[in-house]
């Protein structure tokens, strides 16, 4: 299978078990009486930030899995070391201005980064027991 077809596909069913768990999280901020729009703006923010983290994380580990079958190991290094760097500090960025201007909640902005390894987790029990 391709590469980038493999990522968007993977993506696809992390983006829908990310969603659900924002949604539980958004009805748990109901249940305890915090629940206002800001939590509503910062699940989606932080969902997304998730999503595209996980999808730009996975099209660049096939570039540099490319790149190593080229014989550019270091390429393949550089490259996936710069996108860590350069994705969390667009996290940071992002979460720093959702503090700051109050727009979304910080918390519920900062949560859906913690998601994505339970999904993952069962993403990989449900395509062992399936597949």
């Amino acid at each position: 299978m391709d590469g980038k077809r493999f990522v968007k596909r993977e993506t696809m069913h992390i983006a829908i078990g990310e969603m659900l768990l924002v949604g539980v999280m958004i009805v748990v901020f109901a249940i305890v009486g915090e629940f206002d729009w800001t939590v509503l703006v910062g699940g989606v923010v932080g969902g997304v930030l998730t999503i595209l983290n996980f999808y730009i994380m996975a099209l660049n580990a096939v570039a540099a899995s490319d790149k190593a079958v080229k014989n550019d190991v270091t390429g393949g290094k550089s490259l996936m070391h710069f996108s860590y760097i350069a994705r969390y500090a667009v996290i940071f960025l992002v979460l720093c201005v959702l503090a700051i201007t109050k727009i979304g909640n910080p918390i519920a902005c900062a949560l859906p980064l913690v998601f994505i390894q339970p999904v993952i987790y069962i993403r990989e029990f449900f395509k062992k027991k399936v597949g």
